[in-house]
């Protein structure tokens, strides 16, 4: 993430026209973007539809962003705020059960993609790393404390950025995080105890 300094640098940047400042920044947060729209639009080619318009919805935004709030936070609530109108006008329901689990580190010009998912969601290998356990059990949480550990550990978002970026109040943000680390907590143990077990 940027500090404040390169925020206003490459919002300027971009503002007066340079492609170069454009696509970095694209690079920069195209993954939270995905994230945080992916959470609410399973399908794959209308989340990367809403993601190019989400980007073009940023750009032509950033004229009147705030220097005083946080750029990602800013990306965040735009994100989440369109994913949910975007559904609305393809009047689909949300659905949260085949989400992207990764997302491609390729970058070429402007255009934005998911990658496929790889590995399913039910894997049995009994030799998993703990970064592809932790993913597995980060699967299982309900959407809302997935997003939100996502953000809050992933992203280094503060609990004030995260409430306003999903429109939540702060103490709602705080139980959902409280129960997700609980959650996975139980979840981790369960699945260490059946490998001791199989062992």
């Amino acid at each position: 993430m940027m500090n404040k300094e390169e925020e206003r640098e490459i919002v300027r940047r971009i503002i007066s026209g340079e492609k170069e400042a454009l696509a970095f920044f694209i690079h920069s947060y195209k993954k939270l973007v995905f994230h945080v729209a992916g959470k609410l639009i399973d399908d794959r080619d209308d989340l990367e539809d809403a993601c190019q318009d989400i980007f073009i919805k940023i750009h032509g935004s950033l004229c009147s962003f705030d220097h005083g709030c946080k750029l990602s936070t800013w990306i965040a609530k735009i994100s989440y705020n369109h994913a949910c109108n975007f559904l609305k006008k393809r009047k689909k329901t949300l659905n949260f059960s085949s989400l992207p689990q990764n997302f491609s580190e390729d970058y070429d010009g402007c255009i934005v993609t998911c990658s496929d998912v790889k590995n399913g969601k039910n894997s049995t290998n009994k030799n998993l790393g703990e970064n592809q356990l932790l993913d597995l059990c980060l699967e299982k949480l309900e959407p809302v404390q997935r997003e939100i550990t996502y953000l809050y550990h992933v992203e280094d978002f503060t609990y004030e950025e995260i409430s306003s970026s999903l429109s939540m109040p702060l103490g709602t943000v705080k139980s959902h995080l409280f129960r997700a680390r609980k959650n996975l907590k139980n979840m981790l143990s369960k699945y260490k105890e059946r490998e001791n077990e199989a062992s």
